[in-house]
C-alpha cells in the first residue's frame, strides 16, 4: 500500500500528490482518528455521501464504510 505524501508534491513525471498529509497517520493506517470519526458523524448527519466523505478526509471509501459499520 503506498504511503501518504505531502499535498502538492511533484514527482517530475506529471503526477502530483493531492491527498492531505497527516504527520500523525502512519502509512497503511486503516483506522480513523477520533477527530476524523467526529467529522464523519457530522457529515453523515448532513446526509453527505460516503464517497464525498472519503474524498474530504483523503481516505479510501472502504475505510469510511468499515468505520461506519464498526462505530455508527
Amino acid at each position: 500500500m503506498p504511503h501518504r505524501l505531502p499535498q502538492g508534491q511533484d514527482f517530475g513525471n506529471g503526477v502530483i500528490s493531492v491527498k492531505p498529509f497527516h504527520a500523525w497517520s502512519s502509512p497503511g493506517t486503516s483506522h480513523l482518528t477520533l477527530s476524523e470519526r467526529r467529522i464523519v458523524g457530522g457529515m453523515l448527519q448532513r446526509k453527505i455521501s460516503v464517497v464525498q466523505i472519503a474524498v474530504q478526509l483523503g481516505r479510501h471509501r472502504s475505510t469510511i464504510h468499515r468505520e461506519i459499520r464498526r462505530n455508527f
